[in-house]
């Protein structure tokens, strides 16, 4: 495994522990929370970034 694969790993990794997070910050805050707004579209931006990183490392694997 290459430094660039292991750099992939730990952002995949620091990604879904941030999910987690704001998933636990989500279920303690009420619909009309103006800060669960953000939190969602922050989520859906590192799900986003996460499905990217995953499809390229999926991608470099068939290649091989």
């Amino acid at each position: 495994m290459d430094e660039k694969e292991q750099v992939k790993i730990g952002i995949s990794e620091s990604l879904i522990w941030e999910q987690g997070l704001r998933l636990f910050a989500m279920t303690n805050l009420s619909e009309t929370n103006p800060f669960r707004k953000e939190i969602e579209e922050q989520s859906y931006r590192s799900l986003v970034e996460l499905m990217r990183i995953s499809s390229e490392s999926t991608s470099k694997e068939d290649s091989d």
